[in-house]
């Protein structure tokens, strides 16, 4: 039987005029293959040039697609090189199968032969290598083995006239708003429509129409819908009728008001697919499409009402009969891609938050750090928000703040609040509070910051702030919240993470000082509080002054900050790492604080003492070198004057001790350097705290008298600063007594 054969309506020219390179080097492969023969050479004078050829496929025995062992195809080569080369189908009756292009209505099928993009096609691509995988499409097409099974389903279309920003979910009598945010380099208009509660500024008033097909098997890419005509015919197969559905919205609109008359038709269709006839995956694809003329144009064309030219007036017609297909030809409508507007839902499926979604943060301090941890939460869609700050933003905040120029002299959290909830398309996702958690008065304030509190999950603290971070360790208003506290050192170099455990037995204070001991410990961090960056002044008061952190440490730590946020709240365990940052070689390493396993607390006169057993093991470990002998030392510590709290860590046991079996002396060599260095280290937050020694084995922890002669006189010298005098004695397996005196 004869092949019928498209004809291209170009004039033929002759091989030998061709001046693309790449046409030129596919005609060498095609005249140099077995299985290709050379017909004709089209030119489009400046724009580019055809081959045409016969090409044989290996076909199997059982086709399930009608491909022939010998196909006519033309390849369309582009002068500027800058499209990918078209190949067509040039047999009449050609089937339409998976992996086409989008053509005009009438033309040639175009094979799909690269889904990589054209630019890095083109570092790779050879004459040779296009011929064998053109033919490897027409086999495996032949087949239907082409679209591989972990693929994703082919598109019912993909050619369109701009594109569209919309939200996630529009339904039946939705009103959007619309603007042209630009047009691309291709000359395609790109919209963004949003529903009318956001008082956009809009130049299109639509109204929608939303319309759910049946499902379809996927593999058939239609042509572009060009008139409402063709849009009914491509919406068949979906068991759509879309004639009817226009009818039935136009019929209701009229009987609303005649300003509703001057919105212009968008239609949003949802066409789910799936890969086989009984498959029970389903997928949906989105297509929208903008009509030209606005409802009342359209109810006319429909003939469901008259307009009345005089007066504008519109007269309805009572019993109207369906429109025929030439009236429909008459409506023009444009295919839009939609993009679906950022929500906290895609949000959290691009950045893989798979927990913590809803977790509700009440956060203190929205400066440098915390500025950009929250806001890099936001774009992640983790969590629910109340911010909390009272810091105006200004200047020089723009060299490391998430805010931009137009937040100056505007509350920070204000400022967030509107930009993170505008993000993430959810009014609801932060909400800010101007307020100075430490020193708020104000009534209303106060009972608003308290019934958030109470719904809140997690207290998040990144004010930097000693008081911010006691305060809320302490106050019962946060009693049974985890709390977090995430700051930098004063050189930007280092960030600190300490979270409580959910069973609250490691207290936001006790992991604080817990730091500082391992500060001491750690030789890499004995330079973290040490600050060789001049403040910047950056106005008249004494307290106007900034510090010269690089902002690319501030985001450095704030996108640690907030991946360790993500992991820690779902962690019932408590977080005390130091992270540092190598500004020679642009590399970060973790340290772990220590905590101890048992945390004592020791309550006398109104005071709190806490130590642990890291402690006790160290100077267990010094008795254990000195026996027969009794040793001892001073303890190493922090106080809270404002909670009346005091924390021990450490001991400095010095080096002209006299130790004998029934008495013991403490020395003084070497204290005042090492306590020097202690302070220095830990910016004056260790310090003396009080005395320890040993007692020999079978002997009583009790103290002696002499012992308590001289908690009298460390009683008398530590009341002069309103200290409680403090001895620790320690005998066999830990055992010990603590002693306090005011």
């Amino acid at each position: 039987m004869e092949v019928e054969l498209l004809e291209l309506p170009v004039p033929k020219t002759s091989i030998e005029s061709l001046t693309i390179n790449k046409a030129i080097d596919f005609y060498n492969s095609l005249m140099k293959s077995p299985y290709c023969k050379s017909i004709n050479y089209y030119a489009v004078e400046d724009i580019c040039e055809i081959i045409c050829f016969d090409i044989e496929a290996e076909l199997g025995q059982y086709r399930v697609n009608d491909i022939r062992k010998i196909e006519r195809l033309c390849v369309q080569f582009w002068k500027d090189d800058d499209i990918i080369p078209f190949v067509y189908a040039l047999r009449k009756g050609f089937p339409k199968v998976k992996h086409r292009n989008s053509v005009f209505n009438n033309w040639p099928e175009c094979l799909c032969i690269y889904e990589t993009p054209y630019e890095e096609l083109k570092v790779t691509w050879t004459p040779n290598a296009f011929l064998e995988d053109i033919r490897n499409w027409l086999s495996k097409t032949a087949k239907d083995k082409l679209h591989q099974e972990d693929q994703q389903l082919e598109p019912f279309l993909l050619d369109f006239d701009g594109y569209v920003v919309l939200p996630r979910l529009i339904n039946n009598d939705d009103y959007l708003q619309g603007f042209i945010i630009n047009t691309t380099i291709d000359g395609k208009p790109f919209y963004y429509f949003r529903r009318e509660e956001y008082k956009i500024e809009s130049n299109s008033e639509l109204f929608v129409l939303s319309l759910v097909g049946q499902p379809q098997t996927h593999g058939i890419i239609n042509n572009k819908p060009r008139t409402l005509s063709d849009l009914n015919d491509f919406l068949v197969n979906a068991q759509i009728n879309l004639v009817d559905s226009c009818i039935g919205i136009l019929k209701n609109i009229k009987e609303k008001n005649s300003k509703e008359l001057e919105k212009f038709l968008l239609i949003n269709v949802i066409l789910p697919k799936k890969r086989y006839e009984n498959s029970s995956d389903i997928t949906t694809d989105q297509y929208v499409f903008h009509t030209n003329d606005t409802l009342k144009t359209l109810g006319e064309k429909f003939g469901i009402w008259e307009i009345f030219k005089e007066n504008n007036y519109v007269a309805y017609i009572l019993n109207p009969s369906t429109p025929e297909k030439k009236q429909l030809e008459t409506i023009s409508v444009c295919s839009l891609k939609p993009l679906i507007e950022f929500d906290k839902y895609l949000a959290q499926i691009l950045n893989n938050t798979t927990s913590g979604q809803d977790i509700n943060f009440f956060t203190i301090g929205l400066g440098a750090l915390g500025s950009q941890v929250f806001m890099n939460l936001c774009r992640s869609g983790f969590g629910r928000w109340t911010l909390i700050d009272d810091d105006l933003f200004m200047p020089h905040n723009l060299a490391r703040h998430a805010l931009k120029k137009d937040a100056i002299g505007k509350y920070k959290v204000n400022e967030l609040s509107n930009q993170a909830n505008y993000l993430i398309n959810d009014n609801t996702f932060s909400y800010p509070i101007v307020a100075n958690i430490l020193r708020e008065k104000r009534v209303d304030t106060l009972e608003k910051i308290n019934k958030i509190l109470q719904l809140s999950d997690i207290v998040l603290d990144m004010s930097a702030s000693i008081g911010v971070s006691r305060m809320i360790a302490n106050d019962k208003r946060f009693e049974n919240k985890r709390k977090i506290s995430l700051f930098l050192n004063p050189n930007g170099t280092q960030l600190v993470i300490l979270g409580e455990d959910y069973e609250f037995k490691y207290k936001l204070d006790y992991l604080e000082v817990c730091y500082y001991r391992e500060l001491l410990t750690n030789s890499n961090l004995i330079d973290h509080f040490k600050s060789d960056l001049n403040e910047v002044r950056y106005s008249t008061s004494c307290r106007d002054i900034s510090s010269r952190i690089p902002q690319e440490n501030i985001s450095i730590f704030a996108a640690i900050s907030a991946s360790a946020l993500k992991k820690d709240v779902c962690r019932k365990e408590a977080v005390a790492s130091i992270w540092k940052f190598d500004e020679t070689n642009y590399t970060t390493c973790n340290t772990t604080v220590r905590l101890g396993e048992e945390i004592i607390i020791v309550k006398n006169n109104n005071w709190e003492i806490i130590y642990d057993d890291i402690l006790l093991e160290k100077i267990s470990i010094q008795r254990e070198k000195k026996l027969p002998n009794e040793t001892g030392g001073i303890l190493i510590g922090s106080f809270d004057m404002e909670r009346k709290k005091l924390f021990i860590l450490d001991t400095i046991i010095p080096k002209d001790n006299l130790e004998f079996p029934a008495s013991f002396f403490r020395g003084i060599d070497g204290l005042k350097d090492e306590l020097s260095r202690i302070k220095k280290i830990t910016a004056n937050m260790l310090t003396y705290v009080g005395e320890w020694h040993s007692h020999p084995n079978n002997c009583s922890i009790k103290p002696s008298e002499a012992d308590l002669e001289l908690l009298s006189w460390l009683s008398n010298n530590m009341s002069v600063e309103g200290l409680p005098a403090i001895m620790l004695i320690l005998g066999e397996n830990q055992k010990h007594t603590i002693k306090i005196k005011i």
